[in-house]
């Protein structure tokens, strides 16, 4: 000891030292923690998603609730509450209980929303055998059908795994659990089909390839999203047989060789008709086909560009083939358009890969049509010309069109209004783009058909696969600059302040 009361100079030092050292410990520890929590909310992969529907405090979609507000009057329903499956209740299970929990209480939120034109009624194991018995006989109910609805003479079944995802008991002694409920989605797609009298038949063209030619199982998640919002899908060879069958809409996704003659003089009836046109061509499209649209969309100033439309990707980097795929924000999307307006109020985000540009002509168009641009890209777009994934000196920034409409100011003798949605992408009908650009398509088949007065509500948040937009990784990345400062300056004011 020096002077007394007083430690030796050697001793502060090593008390200070020993501070520093805790300080940076400290710091270390939590730079290296928000790094970890700012890494994981980046990954979809890692990401715990807590979703309310599946907690038990969800309730029915807009678009749901829109359907049932439009169900005929004197509906019924009546749910079979069994458990039936042994699988699902071994080593304690809680499927059944928690599932017909839930189930109970979106039922009761449909009967309100009907506003009393649905009759709902509720049979388990608890309910009189006579009873069951006869339910089972009248309504002809099978193995596994949980949720029946009827309307007149139209009939939609909705079964068990219709209901949720669930994942099966282990040989390890894991009980099986619920992963995902689809009460929503199934609801509403069976009440949307339920108040139809006919289903309008939308026709695919498939012989002269595409996307989803190529490959039936994109093909058939095309058909299942079709028949989710009540319409009949028939895959045809080409416009011919689309006008012999008498379908109500043409849809040519992805053309990547020319039209036969035949072909292309019904393609051309079709659009003299005045008939409703769903058209994506992209990059890969055939040269002559795609100048054989052009000409036959000349009256309606529609017209196909040559590229690939590009820009930056979601972490805002070039130089990858991530930039042909084009997030497209609410900002840009057409705000008085009903095929988009809903989409911006709910602020949700669209999804276009490999998409060529689009481009309204004005001038030479036939001024009985008017026309609208859909969606755009950002303004830091480019159309790839090199193949470095990288907007070059001659590959100036620029806003593309992705999508645009046009229709008849006024309808024809027969009623129609001639409207034909262009897409520069035939990829938005396919893989993860298909389940994120659903409400999209949906009311743009909706609007095509001239439904757009029909139910429109959006499906739940919780049917869309997750994908944070852009903006949202930038917040990430600033809450990172800011974040780890600032929680290592607290941490080391916090020891600092102990050790005082």
């Amino acid at each position: 000891m020096g002077t007394v009361g007083q430690p030796e100079v050697g001793a502060l030092s090593f008390r200070r030292l020993g501070l520093s050292l805790l300080i940076t410990a400290a710091a270390l520890a939590g730079i290296a923690l928000v790094s970890a929590l700012l890494y994981g909310l980046a990954q979809p992969r890692w990401r715990w998603r807590w979703d309310l529907s599946r907690q038990q405090q969800g309730s029915l979609s807009s678009r749901t609730t829109e359907a049932l507000e439009q169900i005929p009057e004197e509906s019924r329903c009546i749910a079979f509450l069994l458990e039936e499956y042994e699988a699902l209740r071994s080593y304690g299970s809680a499927v059944y209980p928690r599932a017909f929990q839930r189930l109970r209480a979106l039922l009761e939120e449909a009967r309100i929303v009907a506003d009393g034109k649905l009759e709902i009624e509720i049979l388990n194991s608890q309910s009189s055998p006579v009873d069951l018995d006869r339910a089972i006989r009248d309504w002809n109910r099978q193995l596994g059908e949980c949720l029946i609805l009827q309307a007149g003479e139209q009939r939609q079944v909705i079964r068990f795994e219709d209901l949720f995802v669930l994942s099966l008991p282990s040989a390890q002694g894991q009980a099986a659990r619920i992963r995902q409920e689809r009460i929503d989605d199934a609801l509403g797609d069976a009440v949307l089909r339920l108040n139809r009298k006919s289903l309008p038949v939308i026709a695919l063209t498939k012989a002269n390839g595409g996307p989803l030619a190529r490959n039936p199982q994109l093909e058939q998640a095309f058909a299942a999203l079709l028949a989710a919002e009540g319409y009949a899908f028939q895959a045809v060879d080409g416009p011919l047989e689309a006008l012999e069958i008498g379908a109500d809409l043409l849809c040519v996704l992805g053309q990547e060789q020319a039209f036969a003659p035949s072909q292309a003089a019904a393609a051309e009836q079709w659009l003299q008709e005045e008939r409703p046109l769903l058209l994506a061509l992209g990059p890969a499209a055939d040269p002559t086909a795609v100048e054989f649209w052009n000409q036959q969309l000349t009256a309606k100033g529609l017209q196909f560009e040559p590229g690939l439309v590009c820009q930056p990707d979601r972490r805002g980097m070039e130089g990858s083939n991530q930039c042909e795929v084009l997030e497209i924000l609410p900002q840009q999307m057409s705000p008085q358009h009903p095929v988009t307006r809903r989409l911006i109020e709910a602020g949700r985000t669209l999804v276009a890969p490999g998409s060529r540009p689009l481009r309204l002509q004005h001038q030479g168009g036939s001024n009985d049509y008017t026309r609208d641009r859909l969606l755009r890209s950002s303004g830091k777009a480019w159309i790839e010309i090199n193949g470095d994934w990288a907007a070059g000196p001659k590959e100036g920034r620029a806003i593309q069109s992705l999508a645009l409409v046009a229709d008849r100011w006024q309808a024809n003798a027969d009623g129609r209004l001639g409207r034909t949605l262009l897409l520069g992408s035939p990829y938005m009908m396919t893989g993860q783009a298909l389940a994120l650009n659903r409400d999209f398509l949906s009311a743009g088949v909706r609007w095509l058909l001239q439904e757009e007065d029909q139910a429109s509500g959006l499906v739940a948040m919780e049917s869309r696969p997750w994908r944070p937009s852009y903006q949202s990784l930038n917040r990430l990345s600033k809450l990172a600059v800011l974040a780890l400062p600032g929680l290592t300056l607290l941490l080391g004011l916090l020891v600092f302040w102990r050790r005082r």
